[in-house]
């Protein structure tokens, strides 16, 4: 573990962006102050449904820059996420798990939308991820 943590909890990411379509691949940047760590993506809808893992994923610790609140953290990708065709449009949460961390610290989630490749819908869900990318654990001023 990097003697300059500045992280309260053990693991922190995000996505390389906000929105994809079927097809894309979603880059997760991650920084973790354990070796390993598991990832979960749950569609969040009428259910919750479990679409894709990956376990045992090494972890690396990276820190935050002290501009990041307004240049952002620029961490290298550790890990894509395919975003299958078949995937419904909607929101998607992205569970990060650092192994053998304290359990009150162990946690971070991070989130994208699937957007439809030819939208249909007569209705449009507004999501406030910015916000979420705005107030967190890490970064300077945020």
């Amino acid at each position: 573990m990097a003697d300059d943590v500045t992280f309260y909890d053990a693991i922190e990411g995000y996505c390389g962006k906000l929105s994809y379509v079927g097809g894309d691949e979603a880059s997760l940047h991650v920084s973790c102050t354990t070796e390993r760590f598991d990832v979960e993506v749950h569609r969040w809808g009428s259910t919750i449904d479990l679409v894709w893992q990956a376990t045992d994923v090494a972890g690396v610790f990276v820190p935050a820059p002290d501009d990041a609140d307004s240049n952002g953290c620029n961490w290298p990708a550790s890990l894509s996420i395919p975003i299958r065709p078949s995937w419904r449009s909607g929101f998607y949460l992205v569970t990060l798990t650092a192994r053998g961390a304290d359990p009150e610290r162990r946690t971070a989630y991070a989130c994208f939308v699937v957007k439809a490749a030819k939208p249909t819908a007569k209705a449009l869900l507004v999501i406030a991820t910015n916000t979420y990318n705005a107030y967190n654990n890490w970064g300077g001023k945020s």
